[in-house]
C-alpha cells in the first residue's frame, strides 16, 4: 500500500498588480521545492512547511498578481 499524504495550503500572501480582464493562468516554478518538502516529510515523519511563489499571468503574458503560498506536507507510511 502507498503512503498517506496530507497536503494543505497553510497561508497565502498576495499582491494584485493590475486588473485581470481576461483568463488568468497561475504558474509556479517551485515544483522542486515542493518535491523536496515531500521527501523531507517522508524521511522525518514530521509536517514540513514550504513557501512557494506563484504568478498570475493574463492572456497577454503580463503578470497581474503574485502570491507567496505556504504549503504544508505530512507523509505517513
Amino acid at each position: 500500500a502507498g503512503a498517506k499524504v496530507s497536503f494543505a495550503f497553510k497561508s497565502v500572501k498576495g499582491e494584485f498588480i493590475k486588473r485581470a480582464t481576461s483568463d488568468v493562468l497561475f504558474i509556479s516554478k517551485d515544483g522542486e521545492l515542493v518535491k523536496k518538502a515531500f521527501e523531507q516529510a517522508q524521511r522525518s515523519g514530521e509536517r514540513v512547511n514550504q513557501v512557494v511563489c506563484v504568478e498570475g499571468r493574463n492572456t497577454k503574458d503580463e503578470i497581474v498578481a503574485t502570491f507567496d503560498m505556504e504549503v504544508s506536507v505530512k507523509v505517513k507510511s
